[in-house]
């Protein structure tokens, strides 16, 4: 009678568990998170649920709870890389960079061709000024991921290591378009076309010089750059 107890358990957090998966897939991260745990406190042992509940979280901006969720993840599973580089770069999210890199190459050490730990680690290290590991991280993501969706070669090319790419490559733009296409227009205090201006403003006075551009507010731009 036990067992059959316990089989329905494990039924019903599996259905419950898909309903979170198809909330999370579709952006309904609050009603994600509600699914997953109630999967959870009915099969506590589920890795993947754990870690899709820090994906929800953090979603949510609720990064000290995906935190927790990705670290019992691990615990469940040491050798589980979503969940370490997930883990990384949630801590990277909230400024504990050396965390964040002992995650993220925890993740490496478990899966070497995890194109988007490597791509993190260089990111990393690059806003911490730390050109030569950058470059190092960059160009192995770039080995694995010719097609440079994150935009490394952007990266690369501000620390002077390659010429300015001509474009920023097309799978750059589908990448952060399909990212941001959704909620764009809900972002408050957006200021970025403003960012651009006023650095262009105060590294040129040649009208005629380009700018390699990613698409972000470039009427807004062009808009600011013929008032002044």
């Amino acid at each position: 009678r036990l067992t059959q107890l316990n089989s329905v358990h494990q039924h019903t957090a599996a259905e419950i568990y898909s309903k979170g998966l198809h909330f999370l897939q579709s952006g309904d991260f609050s009603e994600a998170a509600l699914c997953i745990e109630k999967a959870i406190a009915l099969n506590p042992s589920n890795v993947q649920a754990f870690f899709n509940l820090g994906i929800a979280k953090r979603a949510l901006r609720l990064h000290e709870h995906a935190i927790e969720n990705f670290e019992k993840a691990i615990s469940l599973d040491a050798e589980y890389a979503p969940a370490y580089y997930a883990l990384g770069v949630t801590l990277n999210e909230i400024g504990q960079a050396q965390k964040a890199l002992n995650a993220l190459g925890t993740c490496i050490e478990l899966a070497p061709n995890h194109k988007l730990a490597l791509f993190v680690i260089g990111e990393i290290f690059f806003d911490h000024h730390d050109h030569q590991n950058s470059r190092e991280y960059l160009e192995r993501y770039l080995e694995i991921e010719p097609g440079d969706s994150q935009g490394a070669r952007m990266q690369l090319a501000a620390l002077g290591v390659v010429n300015n790419p001509e474009t920023c490559g097309e799978a750059f733009l589908q990448h952060q378009y399909s990212r941001k296409a959704r909620s764009w227009d809900l972002q408050i205090g957006y200021e970025a076309h403003r960012i651009v201006a006023d650095k262009y403003n105060s590294l040129s006075e040649n009208r005629a010089a380009r700018i390699l551009d990613a698409g972000c507010g470039t009427g807004l731009v062009g808009e600011i750059l013929r008032a002044d």
